[in-house]
């Protein structure tokens, strides 16, 4: 009886974790958001889908970039740097992110929820290989008018 309860409750754990791994799995696949600002290029090379694509929420207090392909065996490869400004105490900054991955790569900006600044510009640089022909845009911008 044991050994029953044993093996059903590995088999159950071994569920749980390949959902896990699923979800996890979903996530990095889901494209970026849309966002109220943003610059999208599309592309298809050798019959896989290829997007760069940067932007900056309408409240301005998020953003993000990405290097998204429809095959999971591409290689990708975002870097970013986030722009903010703060009218009230007349500070600009800047914040870069970058990560690489296959599939697809996404970066987002720290939160500015809370504080007075404001992002008003990201540029993003992408790379993204697929079946040895590589693609890159090196200064794709987005800038809240």
């Amino acid at each position: 009886m044991k050994k029953r309860r044993i093996v059903l409750l590995t088999i159950l754990l071994g569920l749980l974790i390949i959902q896990s791994i699923e979800v996890f799995a979903m996530q990095r696949s889901n494209p970026l958001p849309m966002y109220t600002y943003q610059t999208p290029i599309e592309n298809t090379v050798q019959g896989v889908k290829v997007r760069f694509k940067n932007g900056i929420a309408g409240d301005q207090k998020t953003g993000g970039a990405e290097t998204w392909t429809s095959s999971p065996s591409s290689s990708t490869y975002v870097s970013a740097m986030f722009y903010w400004m703060d009218p009230v105490n007349d500070t600009m900054g800047s914040s870069p992110k970058s990560e690489g991955s296959d599939g697809s790569s996404a970066v987002y900006a720290d939160s500015l929820t809370g504080t007075n600044r404001e992002y008003y510009k990201v540029i993003s640089s992408h790379i993204a290989t697929v079946g040895g022909n590589t693609l890159t845009n090196p200064s794709l911008t987005t800038i809240v008018p």
